[in-house]
């Protein structure tokens, strides 16, 4: 086993290049004491399982708390990206990089842009206060700094939505079925 002590705000592959700084004398050592069959005292009997991501898992819940989003994301890149939808198009945005804000509590919508600063990004409405998106990809392109117009909605509310699209699918077909009478 290894310990590596975190600050908590380090990104996957701050981690990973953390991990493998001593990686060989690791190695080294932990086959010198398997081959010498010697048992260190801190050596724990029963590891810990994770369970794989869920589907869905990657897509941000703008009403968990700013703490969550923060970390959420900080877990999954650079090497997956936390996915959320911009109306009304409903662009997929993948989010790579967020910051904390200095906002205190903050009533308004969750999901919702309340600010943007060109060379920072925007700032998002969360559960509890927001959060600076700082670099994303919405389709194939490059990584960005995102520049959405304030009051520009990300979706998480994922059953309203479906309730709207399937009111707006029985507006269509009414329409159309009352179009040839």
């Amino acid at each position: 086993q290894l310990r590596v002590h975190l600050k908590g705000d380090e990104y996957l592959d701050e981690i990973h290049e953390l991990l493998f700084q001593d990686v060989v004398d690791f190695y080294f050592s932990a086959i010198k004491k398997f081959l010498s069959n010697k048992k260190s005292s801190s050596m724990v009997g029963f590891g810990r399982y994770f369970p794989k991501k869920a589907i869905g898992d990657e897509i941000i819940d703008w009403n968990e708390s700013s703490d969550y989003i923060f970390k959420m994301v900080r877990a999954r890149s650079p090497i997956i990206g936390s996915v959320t939808f911009s109306t009304p198009a409903w662009d997929k945005v993948m989010v790579w990089r967020v910051e904390k804000s200095t906002v205190a509590e903050y009533i308004g919508a969750c999901g919702q842009v309340i600010d943007r600063e060109k060379e920072k990004g925007i700032l998002v409405k969360t559960g509890d206060t927001a959060i600076w998106i700082t670099e994303i990809t919405v389709g194939n392109l490059d990584k960005i700094i995102p520049d959405f117009p304030i009051g520009t909605m990300f979706v998480s509310n994922w059953i309203m939505e479906m309730a709207t699209v399937k009111d707006e699918l029985r507006n269509i077909n009414k329409r159309l079925l009352g179009f040839g009478t």
